[in-house]
């Protein structure tokens, strides 16, 4: 209880903070001071009345709580150049104009602070306590994703690269950021013990550490205070207010959020089975929490995944559950820069791309340091065909392509890119970045299936062939009809479409 009562205290007056009611009341009681001083010298020497200097002092006592509930309301803000302005900047890049719909991702020189979340170490051999935490430093990972000045490295870049078990300096180093956040969990029956660590690898030091004692029923709770706490520790900055009602876990049922934990581990690589198992889990998570709009924005996504990938049994019911799954996570979650992304990659797979591409623009300008949303953003807009999206498109990938070239999202970057210009009819440069494509992610079927049809209309077709074969071999279910018709079914006018399959259907 006394914890509770302590961070409900702590979050209270960082919101003061937020809102500058703490500046203001500092500012208003100096400026009454000066105020009444001056009256109380200066009207005598006009030979005003005594009771006018008394109604100038009643005059300020009264004014005082009104502008305090002003500063509180209005969430009054310096005019002068402060962290906020800085949000303000980044948001402006990504905010979507009636005068300029074009917006790209923000420069990393934008960021107040850069990080890196390490998975949490679990010494247990126990799967589900590894479960809760890996679970823990996904979680904390999207949550401080959310924060607009604040940007977050790719959760699959970060994990990864924990593997090589290298010192927070290399990991900091290699990653390109100022902050690492790490920690451990320790579980037993009915008990949980987070250790988390901050470290400020441009000077070696360890900024911030916590241990966290709880229930295993308190876990969701616990993932909240955490984000805070961790916002809180970065040094000359206030983020923590930012962090405030953004719903780390966004569900209280723990059994619903284990479900997804788990699915996440299943989608490392997108097998039959894998997608399978994934769609389960989801299923039963959004059973036990039908509010639970993360888990039915990703079921969504993972349903239109199983058909792109050639393995869904039943195409029409597979698009009409992930259409309606997506429809359900955005009605409860709009606003929540994972739900959007989700939501606007299943509408992009059913040919709604409309939809996709304002989910996807508010999801970015949500979130504007996630490259993969970007991503994402990428494939609707080339799928529209038109002339001035492919060119936004360009310019999207070229940026994140400059300022994160080791991203785990670039294979898909550079497939768009050679669509694009397959669509444009410049094949001679659409075959070398759909080879770039499958270079550097050779399980990645769509991208040969782009190869193949780039190299077909350049007249290469036993080369094309032979990247078909590659398909099918990362997909047994990725065949030239496949293709076809995924294409068919995301839309496009009919030349676009075309253009996208015209190499396939010569082979």
């Amino acid at each position: 209880m006394g914890s509770k009562i302590g961070n409900a205290v702590t979050r209270f007056w960082s919101e003061l903070h937020r809102r500058r009611v703490i500046k203001t009341t500092i500012a208003y009681v100096i400026g009454a001071w000066v105020i009444v001083e001056v009256t109380a010298t200066v009207f005598p020497l006009l030979l005003l009345p005594e009771w006018t200097v008394r109604m100038v002092l009643f005059i300020v006592i009264v004014l005082f709580p009104i502008a305090i509930l002003l500063a509180w309301t209005f969430d009054i803000r310096r005019t002068d150049v402060d962290v906020d302005s800085n949000t303000e900047m980044i948001r402006e890049q990504v905010e979507v104009r009636k005068d300029s719909p074009s917006i790209l991702p923000p420069l990393a020189s934008l960021a107040e602070a850069s990080v890196a979340v390490l998975p949490f170490d679990c010494p247990s051999d126990d799967a589900e306590d590894r479960f809760v935490a890996e679970g823990i430093g996904v979680e904390l990972h999207t949550t401080l994703s959310k924060v607009t000045r604040l940007r977050v490295i790719a959760r699959r870049s970060s994990f990864a690269i924990a593997k090589d078990e290298l010192s927070i300096d290399d990991i900091a180093h290699r990653l390109g950021v100022q902050y690492v956040v790490s920690g451990s969990v320790l579980c037993d029956t009915n008990r949980l013990r987070i250790s988390v660590v901050v470290d400020n690898a441009t000077d070696n030091s360890q900024v911030w550490t916590r241990t966290y004692e709880r229930g295993r029923e308190d876990l969701l709770p616990v993932l909240q205070e955490i984000a805070e706490d961790v916002a809180a520790s970065f040094s000359g900055l206030r983020l923590q207010h930012e962090i405030v009602g953004a719903g780390a876990a966004a569900t209280e049922n723990l059994s619903a959020w284990m479900r997804v934990q788990r699915a996440r581990s299943y989608l490392l690589d997108f097998t039959k089975e894998t997608l399978d198992e994934a769609i389960e889990l989801l299923g039963d998570a959004v059973e036990l929490d039908p509010q639970y709009a993360v888990a039915r924005a990703a079921l969504g996504s993972v349903l239109s995944e199983r058909i792109m990938s050639g393995y869904s049994e039943s195409i029409a019911d597979d698009e009409q559950r992930a259409l309606e799954e997506a429809r359900l996570a955005h009605n409860s979650g709009a606003n929540n820069p994972f739900v959007e992304k989700m939501c606007g990659l299943t509408w992009a797979y059913a040919g709604k791309t409309n939809d996709s591409i304002r989910a996807l623009r508010r999801a970015v300008a949500l979130a504007p340091f996630d490259f993969g949303a970007w991503g994402y953003l990428g494939w609707a807009l080339v799928e529209t065909g038109k002339e001035s999206d492919l060119e936004e498109l360009h310019s999207i990938m070229r940026r994140m392509l400059k300022s994160s070239p080791q991203h785990p999202g670039a294979p898909f970057w550079t497939f768009h890119r050679s669509v694009a210009l397959t669509c444009r009819g410049d094949h001679e440069k659409a075959v070398p970045l759909a080879r770039e494509s499958v270079d550097r992610n050779p399980q990645f079927p769509l991208g040969w299936m782009q190869f193949a049809n780039a190299l077909s209309l350049e007249g290469k077709i036993d080369n094309a062939r032979n990247a078909m074969s590659s398909a099918r071999a990362v997909s047994a279910g990725m065949t030239a009809e496949h293709y076809i018709n995924m294409i068919h079914r995301m839309g496009g006018s009919q030349s676009y479409i075309d253009r996208r399959v015209s190499g396939i259907s010569r082979l």
